[in-house]
């Protein structure tokens, strides 16, 4: 076999220990981590370029490898990149798990004691630190579609947490939950994303299921003869998920690395020739095409074994019965970690070094591509997972992001239907907008390096108390942070297969991708669509891509304006004929202040992390009954008919006298305790109910309505995509939907509401979803985690804010939290939220001002939601604070503002039956007398008497 094997002295932990290792999925960097030389923690970043490229190899001494350094307080046991590359979460002793972020580049023109070789360093700061674990973490992984991060640790516990809501836990997998006893070493998650595996010191190995995060198998047979003399156990599943490959396995008395089928659990094949026990199994990110000496070509996936007996070995699975390569005494301890760049392999050990071997497509095959991946997925599962998709237009794949949209498994049948959605309302940045903003950048920083170099020119003179003369240069330590990471320049000897993807044309439009008519068009100008369209549809390489795309401005082809006039009386067939020019420079800017204005470029705001995460598919749901004790839906969505056709059925069932669920078999289709049934061809996702009725949303995106009584089916409707949130309040469902839109209907008049209202237009990247709940006249009543709140105007058909989370918060006394507020559906939105204290510098005028500002604010809300119970506590309130402040115009307004709602409630109108005129006149009257018992405004009443105004 070809191999080739790169030394790299100078990744060093200055003489510590190096426990693990990983590799940024989409750029050039390795990240290491273990112990420094004085015994604390260390992560260091280092550029890949010096051990995968000869060229930059010999010159190492002036690439300066190092990027950043960053020192932790404990050891640190395992490090793992997020798969969009800009983060990398850390296992560390101090028993907590931290995940730091790409912060930009630091480039210093000159610093004072600093070394030659710490200089260019790239800036990492720590976003989260999650405290779960009560003893050391020794594993962390992230999942293959950004959904969750798990941890493991010596207290027996496995962590998942959820990285789109970080630090947020989703589950805890201890005893409780049929999980380890012993201290846990090791975790892998399928890449089908079904599935994850966790090895334990207890001699066992779970695989756990990600839908319901319950024990799938227990496989223990292999490893109860081991010594579990292993500081880390590091299991990996292969690139197809047909296989796990666990380390630190015995078969009579010899160490193993344990071979387990997927689906069957089948444990009875290994991998022999270790002398002590195997600590790691890493897997290259895809499967090859690997032909035998007899012409035969097979798939396989290329495993790297590791044992502590300071040995490597490359095994091809499954066929193979030989490694393909095996170095002996590779290192001088044992081996820790490893991973794969493409076909180069990245190894480190315990006794601090860091080696890589570089395989040639001769000796290993042909790695299959992303596409190819994709495919394999979709035959065996009936999916795709979201690191197989090709490159997106960036550059990066489709799942590069930390919050990447989940992406549902073989047993969610509407996956293709989800991913095509969520994909669909990712914005996408063009390339002339990217090449814009890279140029602007790229010219600050030219600017800001040129005035560095001259004022480093400026010299300082001083004389000595002899007389001399001593010429000092001012010297000038520039740091320039950009937060855009620098393109990273590619040697001809390294092969970069994750860019090779964009020089493939797809050659067939994939099942769950997005067709072109279903993005979002883009207007563009006359020319520039033209020649987008034809550097998308060829199979050129990306840099052909981009070049065609670059040059579509100023190629484009137009008339000028004097050349139109010229022509404005000759015939259709002269102009058919006439000639066009080129477009200059000049003429750009002139065309530009006729033809459409040039504003200043703003940064697109981003809103691809704004799909809201559909809910889960599960195999069986239970939904309590509001207002009816004992009874509860249940839907089971694995019934099979005795002729073998699947659908979901929909029970209403009475629960025991106590309130616990029916001790007969819910699964059963005979249950004594089932009121009625229903039936339905698609899963069911969410359901609520009450007394009255039943509202169920399936996977098929459709909304059924049925009777709470008797299970009789109301009306059926059809979602634009799977349903995020559901609710029902009294005869009135709403429901928001994966994509952003806000629906509800009135059941007993059936008839709509509200209809597809965009929810992401009051949503920014930095906030989540808190609660949903409607106003009495139907309107959505959102509010987020930062406690702002808004609802939806019928009438000004736009979302307005009901409470703001503003800095104006501290500059007023006013609060919701008394019970004169009333307990109205606005009331209760506001009180949720924890309003700050008051700048204790604010001056009365300035917090009277503001209070009444927003009490204007929340009358309004009020009137608009129809809620009564809202309207006159707060108008009661507001009129305090008007005659507290003297605000005699206002009151003036006010009274005016009541007597228009007298007048209005005298004609009942069909959309003003909730105020009654006998409601609005004892408001009136209420305001009345509260300005008439204070004698500082008393007089408003008064003048408006004498003009006539009144109306008591």
């Amino acid at each position: 076999m070809s191999v080739k094997v790169v030394l790299t002295p100078w990744v060093t932990h200055d003489g510590g220990a190096i426990y693990s290792l990983d590799v940024a999925p989409s750029e050039y960097k390795l990240a290491t981590c273990g112990n420094g030389d004085g015994g604390e923690g260390l992560v260091v970043i280092w550029s890949l370029l010096p051990m995968m490229s000869e060229k930059h190899g010999r010159n190492v001494e002036n690439q300066n490898p190092l990027l950043a350094r960053i020192p932790m307080t404990r050891g640190v046991n395992s490090v793992r990149w997020s798969r969009c590359g800009k983060f990398f979460a850390a296992a560390s002793d101090d028993k907590t798990v931290s995940v730091w972020e790409y912060g930009g580049r630091i480039k210093s023109a000159g610093t004072i004691g600093m070394r030659k070789e710490e200089t260019n360093l790239e800036k990492y700061r720590c976003v989260h630190t999650m405290h779960g674990h009560s003893m050391e973490v020794l594993a962390v992984e992230w999942s293959w579609d950004g959904r969750f991060l798990a941890s493991s640790s010596i207290d027996n516990t496995v962590i998942i947490w959820n990285a789109n809501k970080l630090p947020e836990r989703v589950v805890v997998l201890d005893a409780s939950r049929d999980g380890h006893t012993g201290s846990v070493k090791g975790l892998s998650f399928d890449p089908i994303g079904k599935y994850l595996a966790s090895q334990s010191e207890d001699k066992t190995l779970r695989v756990w299921s990600m839908e319901n995060w319950t024990c799938e198998t227990k496989i223990s047979d292999p490893f109860e003869e081991s010594a579990q003399s292993t500081m880390f156990m590091r299991p990996e599943w292969s690139p197809d998920g047909k296989m796990l490959v666990a380390p630190c396995a015995m078969n009579n008395g010899g160490p193993t690395a344990q071979l387990i089928m997927r689906g069957s659990w089948d444990a009875s094949k290994d991998l022999v020739g270790n002398r002590r026990a195997v600590t790691v199994v890493r897997c290259a990110p895809r499967c090859f095409d690997y032909e035998d000496y007899k012409g035969r070509v097979s798939k396989i996936s290329l495993f790297a074994v590791g044992s502590r007996d300071k040995s490597l070995s490359i095994w091809g699975l499954p066929g193979l019965t030989r490694p393909l390569a095996v170095f002996l005494n590779f290192f001088k301890h044992s081996v820790m970690d490893a991973a794969w760049k493409g076909m180069t392999l990245f190894c480190c050990s315990q006794d601090g070094s860091v080696k890589t071997l570089i395989f040639d497509e001769a000796a290993l095959g042909k790695m299959m591509r992303l596409q190819e991946m994709s495919d394999l997925c979709f035959d065996l599962y009936r999916t795709r997972p979201s690191q197989y998709n090709p490159p997106t237009e960036s550059g990066g794949e489709a799942n590069g992001n930390i919050n990447g949209s989940p992406t549902k498994g073989a047993f969610i049948e509407t996956a293709a239907d989800l991913i095509e959605s969520r994909m669909a309302e990712q914005p996408k940045d063009t390339q002339k907008e990217a090449r814009e903003r890279e140029k602007e950048e790229a010219e600050k920083r030219a600017k800001a390096e040129a005035e560095m170099v001259e004022k480093r020119k400026e010299q300082v003179e001083n004389r000595s108390k002899d007389g001399k003369r001593r010429i000092q240069p001012v010297f000038l330590c520039s740091t320039i942070d950009n937060t855009v990471q620098e393109k990273t320049v590619i040697p001809d000897d390294v092969m970069d297969v994750e860019k090779a993807e964009s020089t493939v044309a797809s050659p067939s439009k994939r099942l769950n991708q997005p067709t072109t008519s279903s993005l979002p068009k883009r207007i563009k100008p006359t020319g520039e669509a033209e020649s987008s369209a034809d550097s998308s549809e060829g199979g050129s390489s990306s840099g052909s891509s981009s070049s065609s795309s670059g040059s579509s401005d100023e190629d484009e082809e137009m008339e000028s304006e004097g050349e139109r006039r010229g022509r404005g009386g000759e015939e259709g067939g002269e102009k058919k004929g006439g000639r066009k020019r080129k477009i200059n420079d000049r003429d750009h800017l002139v065309l530009a202040d006729f033809r459409r204005p040039v504003l200043r470029p703003l940064e697109r705001i981003q809103k691809d992390s704004l799909t809201l995460a559909a809910a889960e598919l599960q195999k069986t749901l239970t939904q309590p009954v509001n207002g009816v004790k004992n009874v509860m839906l249940f839907a089971n969505n694995e019934w099979v008919s005795s002729s073998g056709v699947r659908a979901t059925r929909i029970s209403r069932l009475k629960a025991n006298d106590d309130g616990v669920r029916p001790a007969v078999d819910l699964l059963s289709t005979k249950n004594e305790r089932e009121v009625w049934s229903a039936f339905l061809a698609s899963p069911v996702l969410v359901m609520s109910a009450n007394a009255k009725w039943a509202v169920l949303t399936c996977a098929d995106c459709s909304l059924h309505v049925l009777s709470a009584v008797t299970g009789s089916v109301l009306f059926m409707l059809q979602l634009d995509s799977l349903p995020a949130q559901l609710g029902l309040q009294d005869s009135r469902a709403f429901v928001l939907t994966s994509n952003g839109y806000f629906s509800c209907w009135d059941i007993t008049e059936r008839s709509s509401l509200f209809s597809r209202i965009p929810v992401l237009d009051i949503v920014s990247n930095d906030v989540t979803l808190h609660s949903i709940s409607l106003s009495p006249s139907g309107a959505p009543l959102i509010s987020f985690s930062n406690g702002s709140s808004y609802s939806y105007s019928a009438g000004l058909q736009s979302w307005f804010v009901v409470d703001a989370c503003s800095n104006l918060s501290r500059l007023s006394a006013e609060s919701m939290a008394g019970e004169d507020v009333g307990g109205g559906a606005i009331a209760r939105t506001i009180r949720s939220k924890k309003r700050p204290g008051v700048a204790p510098t604010t001056s009365l005028s300035t917090r009277a001002w503001v209070g009444q500002g927003q009490m204007e604010g929340w009358l309004f809300a009020a009137m608009d939601a129809q809620s009564m119970e809202d309207l006159r506590p707060m108008v009661a309130r507001y009129t305090d604070m008007l005659i507290m402040s003297k605000s005699r115009d206002k009151l003036r307004e006010l009274l005016s503002y009541l007597d228009s709602l007298v007048e209005r409630s005298k004609k009942k109108e069909k959309k003003d039956e909730w105020m009654s005129e006998q409601k609005m006149q004892q408001m009136r009257e209420m305001v009345r007398q509260s300005i008439s018992s204070d004698a500082r405004v008393s007089c408003v009443l008064t003048e408006l008497e004498e003009e006539g105004r009144m109306i008591f």
